[in-house]
């Protein structure tokens, strides 16, 4: 309990509790159409990984991927996917085992925006290009279908989300 609270607080971490889980929406947030970590996210990811070692160890860890609205659905996933790819292979290079990380994508889902309907580009829309990390106590039990993760869809078209 005190290490969630340290994050919570260092990083204005918040923290639901799930029935089998809990879900982390850290401030991790991505440039307009990017997949990249950006270095100031890095501390608290580093933060993270530090705390599921410490107390989750054999947990299996969903990272979450979303954009904002601009773009096709499609298209969305797919970067929705490569940011929980992104911030997956980050966890991994910290330490927590490849088998206990997974990656989902919500895409655009309206449902899961901080802000419905915001979009960019530039700083428009950013609280709705994150990823939030979700420790499950029981990886037997089902979660989200992962999405595959390529190209642009099939009119050729690319977006931030689009």
């Amino acid at each position: 309990e005190g290490a969630l609270s340290q994050l919570r607080d260092e990083f204005d971490v918040t923290v639901e509790r799930l029935e089998t889980a809990i879900r982390f929406n850290a401030p991790v947030h991505f440039e307009f159409d990017d997949d990249r970590v950006r270095p100031s996210d890095r501390p608290v990811l580093d933060r993270f990984a530090e705390v599921v070692q410490a107390y989750y160890d054999g947990a299996t860890i969903t990272v979450e991927g979303f954009t904002d609205s601009a773009g096709s659905a499609e298209y969305n996933r797919r970067l929705g996917m490569r940011r929980a790819e992104s911030v997956k292979n980050y966890l991994a290079e910290r330490g927590i085992p490849s088998s206990q990380l997974r990656a989902v994508s919500y895409g655009q889902e309206e449902a899961r925006q901080v802000i419905p309907g915001a979009y960019g580009p530039g700083d428009a829309g950013w609280q709705n290009r994150r990823v939030a990390m979700v420790i499950d106590f029981h990886p037997a039990t089902q979660g989200p279908a992962q999405v595959a993760a390529s190209g642009s869809d099939e009119n050729g078209e690319g977006g931030d989300e689009g």
